[in-house]
């Protein structure tokens, strides 16, 4: 008997910047080492870092324009291979949705990594257009989730229950260590107490380095020690510096501002903090080199946290329960003896292990299979959805008026 070929897996994202740009590359990096043909497509380089990360980790990575994706595909491929498409927002899948009249596409899934991502639809008709699509995409297993927050936030927007909540929860995946209890030791020992936060400038979604630069300027005056070390790029970067500029001398001259940087160059600079402050996968980041993480909220510029990520290792992002502010937990930690301080690093790494290890996930992910084969979306929906997104100025301008 002949062996089943393996579909060939295409991880299409328009751009490379931030958490969906280092995703791309555990999730194709391990699909490569298990022997799957991997391939990721992006529209344009906006992280230089990543991109090169992403090739570097033997996936075959391409920037092609939409409209020559399919040619280019079919050009590197022989006719009758098999495509898995992994996209993180409607719009990509969508557009996927698009290139099956082209392709022999087995399966498509959306990663909802926003947790804004399936929230569309202003009026009540285009939010039951959306309801609809969404329907689609929850029968059809095309909809994957990383925590059981989006799933809540959809629930709530489409008044409707999402089934097999369990079998849809793909939690974000990383390569996990081993414990290094010598490491953390002799990080106890130094003089300075390091504060880390990694994050895209991009605000309000990010605003939280603001309210983070408020606390530590705050709690700088209490401990003489205490060192800031943000890693950000993007397009509202000028806006944080010239807040970071506003500052008095004696406390802007221990935060450390850096731009863009490389996975492994990132990976260091965390690894020799303290305690990260941040949501989403720099939570794991930190986790998998045991530094404690205080959960921060998005699209807030103020300084609220709902703790420390060890002790609620589900929720990458906080949450209104509880909540409390970053000064608070920053003064925690710097208050705990060594041994206590051990004992957080510790239950950090063994949380991420236990919840997040990529073996794990990338086996749950790869046995989902769709309920129908073929287009899942009508061709009606595809000419409507483009018809409001993707139009001319004029014609978006006559569907405003609807919404």
């Amino acid at each position: 008997m002949f062996k089943k070929m393996r579909p060939i897996y295409v991880i299409f994202n328009p751009h490379t910047t931030g958490g969906a740009g280092t995703l791309s590359m555990r999730l194709g990096k391990w699909l490569t080492t298990n022997g799957y043909e991997t391939v990721f497509i992006c529209n344009e380089i906006t992280d230089s870092n990543n991109y090169a990360d992403i090739e570097n980790s033997g996936i075959r990575a391409y920037c092609w324009e939409k409209s020559k994706i399919s040619g280019k595909l079919l050009e590197k491929y022989m006719d009758g291979e098999k495509f898995v498409f992994l996209t993180y927002n409607l719009s990509a899948f969508i557009f996927v949705e698009r290139l099956r009249k082209h392709l022999d596409i087995e399966h498509s899934l959306l990663y909802n990594i926003s947790n804004t991502a399936m929230k569309y639809g202003k009026s009540n008709i285009f939010k039951l257009f959306f309801k609809k699509i969404f329907l689609k995409l929850d029968e059809n297993n095309s909809l994957i989730y990383p925590s059981n927050k989006p799933i809540e936030i959809n629930e709530k927007f489409y008044k409707i229950s999402i089934h097999n909540k369990e079998d849809k929860l793909i939690r974000l995946p990383i390569e996990t260590s081993k414990f290094d209890y010598e490491a953390i030791l002799k990080k106890t020992k130094t003089d300075s107490f390091k504060v880390i936060s990694i994050a895209r400038s991009k605000f309000p979604f990010k605003g939280y380095l603001f309210g983070l630069i408020d606390d530590y300027n705050k709690i700088s005056k209490k401990y003489k020690n205490i060192k800031l070390t943000i890693v950000t790029f993007g397009e509202d970067f000028d806006k944080l510096k010239d807040y970071i500029d506003k500052l008095e001398d004696n406390v802007k001259c221990n935060i450390n501002l850096i731009g863009q940087t490389s996975y492994n160059d990132l990976k260091q600079l965390i690894k020799a903090s303290h305690v990260n402050v941040g949501m989403g996968t720099t939570l794991l980041d930190a986790g998998i080199v045991s530094v404690p993480s205080i959960i921060a909220k998005d699209y807030t510029y103020d300084n609220s946290s709902s703790g420390f990520f060890h002790m609620n290792p589900k929720r990458l992002s906080a949450t209104n329960e509880e909540m409390s502010t970053f000064y608070t937990y920053l003064n925690e930690i710097i208050s705990l003896s060594e041994e206590e301080y051990i004992k957080v690093c510790k239950e950090t790494n063994e949380v991420v292990k236990d919840l997040y290890d990529i073996n794990n996930v990338m086996k749950k992910l790869i046995k989902i299979r769709p309920n129908k084969k073929g287009q899942i979306l009508s061709n009606t929906e595809l000419f409507i959805y483009k018809l409001r997104y993707e139009s001319t100025t004029v014609f978006k301008r006559i569907i405003k008026d609807f919404r």
